[in-house]
């Protein structure tokens, strides 16, 4: 069995700068300027974490 720390490991992916993310909860939006390099970094707002979107 898979630990749910594990599976969210997993599914983290480096960050571009430019990338858009926003909150399914509230509607806030964030567009990378920065990346952060560690590859482990993940951006969350109200608790969950933020999913990338498409175009800007």
């Amino acid at each position: 069995m898979v630990k749910k720390a594990d599976r969210t490991k997993k599914r983290i992916k480096k960050m571009k700068k430019g990338a858009k993310y926003v909150c399914n909860t509230c509607g806030a939006a964030v567009i990378i300027e920065k990346p952060c390099t560690c590859g482990s970094c993940g951006i969350s707002c109200c608790g969950e974490s933020m999913k990338a979107v498409r175009g800007c």
